[in-house]
């Protein structure tokens, strides 16, 4: 059964601020991000379980891939999957939220 990607408020913002970030050194590189991560996103379809799970929270449901430098953390949810946030590799995830 084929899942469908979902993206959480979260995450469309994440990669909304990510375009729009990039977009100012190179409109370019920024929409080759997008379409990366669109393309990352739709293939969990595939193969939704090939995402590492957070070293930072192990005992979580989200796992984690890989674009470029950003970390795309995703869950399964019955039949859909996820896209729950997007961050940068050098910000400290475990610090996220504590303000």
């Amino acid at each position: 059964m084929a899942r469908r990607i979902v993206w959480s408020y979260s995450a469309r913002n994440d990669l909304e601020s990510i375009y729009r970030y990039l977009r100012c050194g190179s409109p370019l590189y920024a929409k080759r991000f997008l379409i990366k991560a669109r393309e990352a996103a739709q293939s969990l379809k595939s193969f939704p379980n090939r995402g590492r799970i957070i070293p930072e929270y192990p005992e979580s449901p989200v796992r984690e891939i890989f674009i470029d430098s950003y970390r795309m953390m995703y869950r399964l949810v019955f039949d859909s999957i996820e896209i729950v946030g997007l961050i940068h590799m050098s910000r400290d995830f475990l610090l996220m939220g504590s303000d």
